[in-house]
């Protein structure tokens, strides 16, 4: 069988080749199945390594170019006397490169380093590699001990600053991965199952070199703060000395700086750091990009004049660019923009006569002042003083308490919140230009005025007052409450000068509340002044509406008006303006914490009228009051201070002429009155205008008179009061 010339399933009548008719095409057929994976393979060789092999080596050769912001200071606030109330201090950082502090050291990066620092030709050689290491390993070790000797940190303070940063970038680290690993799994498998699909995503599908590459964050390629601060010797030997201090940078910064404590505590304000919840508000509300280009801990100016001038004080960033390479190295660098430093800011503030008065203040309201004569008087829970230049406007003093030191405020802990929030005192309010408060009897000048204005009543008029007005029980003077008289024949001069509370009333039945409402608000009685500081209370005086007949405002109500009472509020400062009013002739100032030529560039014109205004009292706008109204208002300021009455006891100085008037407004209930004396000085040659308050401080103004003397003492030690 097996020698048989045919096989079992071949008769002698087939053709010879009728199983194995076209071998050479079936040969063909099977060099082609295996042709064509081969040519598949080659062609996307050659798609990866001529084509588009560019795009993979350009990672090596490609740069990166970043930038990075320069802080740059803010301006100084210094008083009038140039005495420095708020600036910055510099001081240095001490950042270590993250692959010097990170434990264990990163293995690849040890390698890389090490190899670098060899010749070409030993790159390759096991041997120096590895002594390389050790080297790199040796300066690791005495980079930590001299930061440690040089800082005067102990080895364990570094270490855990060391593990602060580490646990934070690896915190970090995880967060990536994790996401990392998510588009990984996302990618990584064809959407079906078929073969096909799977063979034409392994052919077509490019690496992810993005994914398959190890993880490195720029956390782990830049540097990271360890040391707060450095003296600047201290950083003076790092720098001398670079090989001790491998990875280390010197970075500058600075903090804001309050050294007088709580002096015009309430008039600097706060500089203090954008928080990060700060700066998503305002990518929020700037969706184009932030006008002032602020980052996370740039100093923003948050209350007083430290927010009022923050874009005068506050400096620009400058701008350096960086170029590295692909594995994170610094290959060139420059300066684009220099910062610079924010302007000066000078006040009008006098700090030596501003401590002072603060100081008084502090002792009144402490209780450890000593009473004058035998005037019932009490501590007072806070009070003010306030004098300005009543030709300018400009402020010498703008004193209130309590207060907190600025450099408490920077830094409070939780129980001093506490404190400071439930404090009856409120020493964040600011009894300056924030406190709106009854104005008692000192507003019965307002009343003085319209009656004058309008005609009501004249200068030589006679008015006999008998301690009341109508009956023994109500509209009665405090001389008649204290010894059951009254002040007499007296002129419209002599009510001024002794608050004739009698005299007043009968003049707001003749007024009507109209006109007394009108005049308070060209004196600038309940509404702001106008003061460039933010946060200025207007106060409130009853407005036309609210003063019409009938029982929406009774009589009563016109007599309380014409005395300071009946919902009138006013701020001290808004005080202190009217007696400047009064006191260079009727016209309006503005008051101001800073001279107008100092923090505005005006045209020159401009500035020339600014300037002109001083000495020229037409180009400060319409008199507001007639000469003979000033005359007999200036009369009667005169006699309160040269022959006083119980109410109106004034800070009379041998020498020196002084116009005031003192006054007191009941607040209901048993809380003691709060105190006023407000006026201008040299009564003869006007030059400055005050005013006085203290919140709850009797009735009677004796101590507030006391402040005002200690003052004008000292202001005249200080040449600033005297012979013209």
């Amino acid at each position: 069988m097996r020698n048989s010339p045919l096989h079992p399933w071949q008769t002698s009548t087939d053709p010879e080749w009728s199983i194995d008719a076209l071998p050479r095409m079936r040969l063909g057929l099977l060099l082609l199945v295996f042709l064509l994976p081969v040519l598949a393979v080659v062609g996307r060789l050659y798609w990866l390594q001529i084509a588009i092999a560019d795009r993979y080596l350009m990672v090596w050769s490609q740069t990166t170019e970043s930038f990075e912001s320069l802080p740059a200071g803010d301006g100084r606030i210094l008083s009038s006397d140039g005495q420095v109330l708020a600036y910055d201090e510099p001081y240095y950082e001490v950042h270590v490169h993250y692959r010097w502090l990170e434990d264990p050291i990163n293995a690849d990066w040890l390698t890389a380093r090490a190899r670098e620092r060899l010749p070409k030709d030993d790159r390759k050689n096991a041997d120096r590699v590895a002594a390389s290491r050790a080297e790199i390993l040796s300066a690791r070790e005495q980079l930590w001990q001299s930061l440690s000797q040089l800082t005067g940190h102990s080895g364990a303070i570094l270490d855990s600053r060391r593990a602060e940063v580490q646990r934070r970038v690896e915190s970090l680290r995880e967060v990536v991965a994790k996401r990392r690993s998510a588009t990984r799994e996302t990618t990584a498998e064809p959407s079906s199952d078929s073969w096909w699909d799977r063979v034409r995503h392994e052919l077509t599908t490019s690496p992810d070199r993005a994914t398959a590459a190890p993880l490195i964050l720029k956390e782990e390629l830049s540097a990271h703060r360890v040391i707060e601060e450095l003296s600047v010797d201290r950083i003076a030997m790092i720098e001398a000395q670079p090989s001790l201090f491998p990875g280390v940078e010197i970075r500058q910064s600075s903090r804001r700086v309050y050294p007088q404590g709580d002096l015009a505590a309430h008039l600097i304000g706060l500089r203090t750091p954008l928080r990060e919840d700060q700066w998503t508000m305002r990518q929020v509300k700037y969706p184009q990009g932030d006008p002032l280009a602020l980052e996370v801990g740039d100093r923003l100016g948050e209350t007083g004049l430290e927010r009022s001038y923050d874009h005068f004080l506050r400096g620009s960033r400058g701008l350096q660019r960086f170029v590295r390479d692909h594995a994170g190295q610094v290959r060139e660098q420059s300066l684009v923009r220099s910062p610079q430093g924010g302007r000066d800011l000078i006040l009008t503030i006098d700090a030596d006569l501003q401590r002072l008065t603060e100081a008084r203040l502090d002792a009144i309201i402490a209780g450890r002042t000593v009473r004058v004569e035998s005037a019932t008087t009490s501590a007072p829970t806070a009070g003010s003083m306030v004098v300005l230049d009543l030709r300018q406007g400009e402020l010498l003093i703008a004193a209130s308490g309590p207060r907190i030191s600025l450099a408490e405020q920077q830094h409070p802990t939780q129980e001093q919140w506490e404190q400071w929030s439930h404090d009856p005192g409120r020493p964040f309010l600011s009894r300056v230009s924030q406190a709106a408060v009854p104005p008692g009897s000192l507003f019965q000048i307002v009343t003085a005025v319209a009656a004058l204005e309008t005609g009501q009543c004249t200068p030589e008029e006679l008015f006999h007052c008998q301690g009341y007005l109508n009956t023994p029980d109500r509209d009665r003077c405090a001389v008649f409450l204290q010894q059951g008289i009254g002040h007499g024949e007296v002129t419209l001069a002599d009510a001024v000068a002794h608050s004739c509370h009698v005299f007043f009333c009968d003049a707001a039945e003749r007024l009507g509340p109209r006109p007394i409402g009108d005049w308070a608000g060209r004196l600038g009685l309940g509404r702001p002044t106008g003061l460039d500081l933010l946060g200025e209370q207007g106060g409130r005086v009853p407005n036309r509406a609210a003063m019409g007949g009938g029982e929406r405002w009774p009589a009563g109500t016109t007599r309380q008006l014409a005395n300071g009472q009946a919902e009138v509020t006013v701020t001290p400062l808004q005080i202190a303006r009217m007696m400047a009013i009064l006191g260079n002739g009727g016209y309006a100032v503005t008051p101001r914490l800073t001279p107008l030529h100092s923090v505005e560039s005006p045209a020159k014109r401009e500035i020339e009228l600014a300037s002109a205004a001083v000495t020229t009292p037409s180009l400060r706008g319409p008199q507001i009051i007639s000469n003979r109204t000033l005359q007999v208002i200036r009369e009667g300021l005169e006699l309160s201070v040269a022959a006083p009455s119980a109410e109106t006891r004034q800070p009379a100085m041998p020498g020196l002429l002084i116009a005031a008037r003192g006054g007191t407004a009941t607040v209901g209930g048993d809380r003691p009155a709060h105190v006023w004396l407000a006026g201008y000085l040299p009564a003869d040659r006007p030059r400055y205008a005050f005013s006085v308050y203290l919140e709850h401080g009797g009735s009677e103004p004796d101590q507030a008179a006391a402040v005002a003397h200690q003052v004008f003492v000292a202001m005249v030690e200080a040449g600033l009061l005297g012979a013209e």
